[in-house]
C-alpha cells in the first residue's frame, strides 16, 4: 500500500509555473524524465501518485525509488479525503517492496531483454487501473562488481528545491546522509551508480555539501546554491489579455563567472511569451542587487485563452557545475567495463583533455538543454558513450572501408538499412593514436552541425544475439555501426534495421529506448 507523504511535492515542480488546477482525470499513466530522474505519474480521480527512479536503472541492479501522493482537492478537506482514498491503491513491481521513509527498495530482474520494466498499479479492489514502462539498460560488468565501501563524485553546484545527483560507485542497502549547508538534504533515488537528493530550498549562495554513508566520515566539497523564484499577475488569461511574469534569481553573490536564465514557453498555442518561446539571458556575475539577487520580467499575452506552463531554470556555465576530469574518468572506465573494449592510459588522457577544450560547444548545449530540464551529467556521459563506441567501431571496420556503401540505401529520412550477419571479430582495444585521428572535440562539432542544440535528445541502445550485427542509422551515417552500442539522438521516430530484425524506435527526451535483436 502507498504510505502518506506530502514530503517531497515541490521537488520536480521546481521552475515550472502551473496556473490552472486541473480537472479529475481517469486513471492513466506516464513517464517523465527530468534532472536525472526517471518519473512515473499515476493519474487517478483522487489525484496523482508518483515514483522517482534514478534514470540509469539497469538490469540486475538493486534501487532505491521514493514514492509520494499528491492528492487533488480545492480545500484541506477534499486534499484529506482523497489521501486517505490514494492510500488505498498498490503498486505492483517484480521484486520490490517498501522501506521507511516512502520509499521503494526494487531488484531488476537479471534480464530485461525488451529495454524496460512495467510498474502497474491497483486499485482498492486489486484490479490494475494503469501502468507505466521504466527504461531498463543491459546488465554490464560494472553490475557484476558490486560497490564495497562508497566511492564517489561530488557535484560542484545546483538549484535550491531542485534534483541534485552523485555520481560513483555505492552499496545498495545504504542510504547516505547529505547535508548542504547544515541543511538536511532527502535522498529521493538511488542506484549502484547515482543518488539523487533535492537541495535543500533554505541553503542558498556559496556553501558546503557533506555527504557520509553509515559511520564513515563525512566527504565535504564546496557547493554552490542558486534560487529562483516565478511569479505572474494573472492565473488564467483571456484571448489578448497580458499578465506579466516576474522571474527573481538569487545566490550570485561571489559567483566568478556569468550565469544563465532559460526561458521555454511550453504552452505557446495559450499563451505568447515576450522575447519568443525560448529564451537564454545572461545574468551577471554576482547580480544586481546587494544581496546578489537578480531580477528579470516578461509580459505573457493570452492567445486562446486558460492555464500555461513556463519553464524556467538558472544555472552557471554547466561545465562549472560538474567535476569534468573525475567525470570523463569514471565514464569512460564504466563504457570500457561494459563494452569489454580496453582504452589506454594515453587514449583516456586525451579523451579527457578534449573534454575539457570542448568547453565551450559543451555549455552552449547544456544551456539549451535545459529546457527539456536535462541533467548536463547523464548528457555527457551519453556522448562519451557515443564518442567511444565510435572510436571502437573504427577499428572494427574491414580494412580500406571508412564508410557503408556496400548496398543501395532508400532515400528515406531516419531509415536504418539492414546487413548480413558479420563473422566474430578478435578484441579491440583504444589508443592514443585512435583519439589524436578523431578527437572529441571534432566529434562534438560533427555531432552538433547535424542538429540545432535546441533540439531535445535521448538515448538508444541496440543489441543483439550474437553480437557485432552491423547497424546503420540515418541517411548519411558515414560509418558502420555495430552491435552491442548506444547512440546519441534527436527526439523522434527511427525504423532501426540489424541482423535480421526491423523496428520502429521512438526516442523521447531524457529517455532511452532499446532495440534488441536476437537470430532464431
Amino acid at each position: 500500500m502507498i504510505p502518506h507523504s506530502r514530503r517531497i511535492l515541490a521537488a520536480l515542480a521546481l521552475c515550472s509555473l502551473w496556473l490552472r488546477a486541473q480537472p479529475p482525470v481517469p486513471a492513466s499513466a506516464e513517464l517523465a524524465a527530468a534532472w536525472g530522474l526517471y518519473k512515473a505519474v499515476f493519474h487517478v480521480p483522487e489525484g496523482r501518485i508518483n515514483i522517482n527512479f534514478p534514470n540509469d536503472v539497469t538490469a540486475g541492479d538493486t534501487i532505491l525509488a521514493m514514492v509520494y501522493p499528491e492528492p487533488s482537492g480545492r480545500t484541506p478537506n477534499e486534499r484529506d479525503r482523497n489521501s486517505a482514498s490514494l492510500s488505498a491503491y498498490a503498486l505492483e513491481l517484480e521484486g520490490a517492496r517498501m522501506v521507511a521513509g516512502g520509499r521503494l527498495r526494487w531488484t531488476i530482474p537479471p534480464r530485461v531483454p525488451s529495454g524496460f520494466s512495467t510498474v502497474r498499479l491497483h486499485d482498492r479492489k486489486g484490479k490494475v487501473v494503469a501502468q507505466c514502462d521504466v527504461p531498463v539498460s543491459p546488465r554490464g560488468a560494472d553490475v557484476l562488481q558490486p560497490a564495497g565501501a562508497a566511492s564517489f563524485v561530488l557535484p560542484l553546484g545546483g538549484t535550491a528545491g531542485a534534483p541534485v545527483s552523485l555520481w560513483g560507485s555505492f552499496p545498495e542497502d545504504v542510504v547516505p546522509a547529505i547535508r548542504v549547508g547544515g541543511f538536511a538534504a532527502l535522498v529521493i533515488a538511488q542506484s549502484p551508480r547515482r543518488i539523487v537528493f533535492v537541495s535543500p530550498p533554505d541553503a542558498v549562495g556559496a556553501s558546503t555539501l557533506e555527504v557520509s554513508f553509515g559511520g564513515a566520515a563525512a566527504v565535504t566539497g564546496p557547493f554552490r546554491v542558486l534560487a529562483v523564484q516565478v511569479s505572474a499577475g494573472q492565473n488564467d488569461l483571456l484571448p489578448g489579455q497580458t499578465t506579466t511574469m516576474t522571474v527573481r534569481v538569487s545566490g550570485l553573490s561571489g559567483l566568478l563567472s556569468p550565469a544563465v536564465l532559460v526561458l521555454a514557453n511550453q504552452s505557446p498555442a495559450t499563451v505568447a511569451l515576450a522575447g519568443g518561446a525560448l529564451q537564454r539571458i545572461p545574468i551577471p556575475s554576482g547580480g544586481e542587487a546587494p544581496d546578489g539577487a537578480w531580477q528579470l520580467t516578461r509580459t505573457l499575452t493570452g492567445e486562446r485563452g486558460g492555464g500555461y506552463s513556463i519553464a524556467v531554470a538558472v544555472t552557471p556555465p554547466p561545465s562549472g557545475q560538474i567535476p569534468l576530469d573525475p567525470l570523463v574518468e569514471l565514464s569512460v572506465d564504466r563504457w570500457s567495463r561494459r563494452s569489454n573494449v580496453a582504452v589506454e592510459a594515453g587514449a583516456r588522457t586525451l579523451i579527457a583533455s578534449g573534454v575539457v577544450a570542448a568547453r565551450a560547444p559543451l555549455d552552449e548545449y547544456f544551456v539549451a538543454q535545459l529546457a527539456y530540464h536535462a541533467d548536463p551529467a547523464s548528457l555527457l556521459d551519453s556522448l562519451l558513450r557515443h564518442y567511444c563506441f565510435n572510436l571502437r567501431d573504427r577499428k572494427l571496420m574491414p580494412p580500406g572501408r571508412a564508410t557503408i556503401g556496400r548496398l543501395p540505401l532508400p532515400r528515406l529520412p531516419r531509415l536504418a538499412q539492414a546487413f548480413a550477419p558479420q563473422s566474430a571479430a578478435p578484441p579491440v582495444s583504444i589508443d592514443a593514436s585512435d583519439v589524436r585521428a578523431n578527437p572529441f572535440l571534432k566529434y562534438i562539432g560533427e555531432l552538433l552541425a547535424r542538429f540545432t542544440p535546441s533540439q531535445p535528445v535521448g538515448v538508444l541502445i541496440v543489441t543483439s544475439q550474437p553480437d557485432r550485427q552491423q547497424i546503420r542509422i540515418g541517411r548519411n551515417t558515414g560509418l558502420d555501426y555495430y552491435t552491442a552500442r548506444s547512440f546519441h539522438l534527436t527526439a523522434g521516430d527511427y525504423t532501426v534495421i540489424v541482423a535480421g530484425c526491423t523496428e520502429l524506435v521512438k526516442i523521447l527526451p531524457n529517455q532511452q529506448s532499446t532495440l534488441n535483436c536476437t537470430r532464431k
